[in-house]
C-alpha cells in the first residue's frame, strides 16, 4: 500500500490518485475506516470536505493520521480486497461513516396522486424501487417521460396540476379506472422502455443528418436518462436472484442472494457476511428494493456478472419482465 500523512489543510488530497482501488484511514495505531472506490481521490475528497455537514465524517477527520491506498484493476477486485480486509480487522468507523446515507427510494402509490415519491426508507405502504444513488436521476426520468409520454411529473399538491391544464399530462390523477392507473404506472416505471428509446435514437440520428446539433445534443441527454433508469431497474430485478460459485483470480467466491457470502483463498475459507445479512426478510412491496448499506456491493457484483455472464443476466431480466406483464405483481394488494 502507498501512504501519506493526513493534514487538516487537505493538501494531501493532491497526491491521491483518481483511480480504482482500496483505501484505509488510520489513527496512530489502527485502521479506523476501510473502503473501495472507482475514484479514490473523489471518495476521500467527499469525506474530508463535508465534515461540517456530517458529524461522522468530522469524527473520522478528527482521528485521522495516515491515509493508505492500493490500486486495483477493477471495482470487483477492489470490492474483494475491502470485504476481506473488513472481515479480518473490522475497522470501527465503518459502522458510522455511511457514504450511502443520502441514497433514496422511489415509491409508487397506485391509489392516489402524485403517485411517485422520493423516500428515505421503505416504512410506508407503497411499491419501492431502489435505492438510487441520486434523486436527480429519478427526477430527470419523471420529466423525460412526461415530455414524451405525458406521464405524471407533479410538482404540486393540487390535482390536476398545471401540466394537465397545459395539455402536457394525460391527467392520470383524475382517472377513475384504477386498472388504467395501475397499468400505466407499471408500464413506465417497472417495465423497459425499449420501443421509446429505439424511436428516440432514430430521431437523434435524423437530427444529426439534418445538422441540428443543438437539438440532437438535448435529445441524446434525455435518451441517456432513460437508459440509466433502465439499467438501475434491471439491476434491481436481478440482484436478489444471483446465486452461484465462481473462481476469480484464483479465489473461489460464493455469491448468495446477490452478495458475496464466502471467499476461499488457498483453501482457507473466509466468511464475509452473516446469514442475517444474506437472508434479509423483505416485504412483498420490496421486491425491487434492497438495503442502502448493501447497494454498492450488490451493484459491483451485478456489473461484474453482467459482463461475464450476459446471457444469464438477460434471462433473469426477461423472466422478471414476463412476470410483471402478466400482472403477477399486484404488490400493493
Amino acid at each position: 500500500m502507498q501512504k501519506i500523512i493526513y493534514t487538516k489543510n487537505l493538501k494531501f488530497l493532491d497526491k491521491i490518485p483518481e483511480a480504482i482501488g482500496l483505501y484505509t484511514i488510520k489513527d496512530d495505531k489502527n485502521v479506523l475506516y476501510c473502503d473501495y472506490s472507482a475514484n479514490i481521490h473523489s471518495s476521500m475528497e467527499y469525506i474530508f470536505r463535508n465534515t461540517l455537514q456530517n458529524k461522522n465524517f468530522a469524527e473520522l477527520s478528527e482521528q485521522a493520521k495516515e491515509i493508505n491506498w492500493l490500486l486495483k484493476s477493477s471495482l470487483f477486485e477492489a470490492l474483494k480486497a475491502q470485504l476481506l480486509f473488513n472481515s479480518k480487522y473490522h475497522p470501527p468507523l465503518n459502522q458510522t461513516v455511511k457514504l450511502w446515507e443520502n441514497y433514496v427510494y422511489l415509491m409508487i402509490d397506485y391509489n392516489r396522486p402524485p403517485f411517485i415519491h422520493f423516500k428515505e426508507n421503505t416504512i410506508e405502504d407503497g411499491i419501492y424501487l431502489g435505492p438510487f444513488r441520486s434523486r436527480f436521476l429519478i427526477s430527470d426520468y419523471l420529466h423525460v417521460l412526461n415530455d414524451f409520454c405525458k406521464t405524471p411529473a407533479c410538482d404540486t399538491d393540487i390535482f390536476p396540476c398545471h401540466l394537465y391544464d397545459e395539455q402536457k399530462c394525460d391527467g392520470l390523477c383524475i382517472e377513475k379506472n384504477k386498472e388504467k392507473v395501475f397499468n400505466k404506472l407499471q408500464k413506465y416505471f417497472l417495465l423497459p422502455q425499449t420501443k421509446l428509446i429505439k424511436r428516440l435514437k432514430k430521431e437523434y440520428q435524423n437530427l444529426l443528418d439534418d445538422l441540428e446539433f443543438s437539438k440532437a445534443d438535448l435529445l441524446i441527454r434525455k435518451i441517456r436518462v432513460l437508459e440509466k433508469y433502465q439499467d438501475n431497474l434491471n439491476f434491481l430485478k436481478v440482484t436478489k436472484d444471483l446465486e452461484m460459485d465462481i473462481i476469480d483470480e484464483k479465489t473461489e467466491i460464493q455469491i448468495k442472494n446477490g452478495l458475496i457470502d464466502l471467499m476461499i483463498i488457498d483453501k482457507n475459507p473466509e466468511i464475509i457476511h452473516s446469514q442475517i445479512e444474506i437472508e434479509l426478510d423483505y416485504r412483498k412491496n420490496e421486491v425491487l428494493a434492497v438495503n442502502k448499506d448493501q447497494y454498492d456491493e450488490r451493484r459491483v457484483i451485478y456489473s461484474y456478472l453482467k459482463k461475464k455472464y450476459p446471457k444469464m443476466i438477460k434471462e433473469i431480466i426477461k423472466n422478471k419482465n414476463d412476470d410483471i406483464e402478466k400482472s403477477k405483481w399486484r404488490l400493493n394488494e
